[in-house]
């Protein structure tokens, strides 16, 4: 199991992905490039051998 999501500053999550090959590009859903500023991440992946999760919130500075 896997997640990765990406918030704005107002809380709207603007990046969703449960495909650990897909990565955010910095735009919001709609395609259009997010302005600059702090973002915040949450990361959740969940070994299938093991069964153990890890979860990471962090955040990410775009600079344009």
């Amino acid at each position: 199991n896997y997640s990765f999501e990406v918030f704005n500053r107002f809380g709207e999550r603007i990046f969703f992905s449960d495909d650990e090959t897909e990565s955010w590009n910095g735009s919001s859903k709609n395609g259009i490039q997010v302005p600059a500023g702090v973002y915040i991440y949450n990361l959740f992946v969940q070994s299938l051998f093991t069964g153990k999760s890890i979860n990471r919130q962090g955040t990410i500075t775009i600079l344009r």
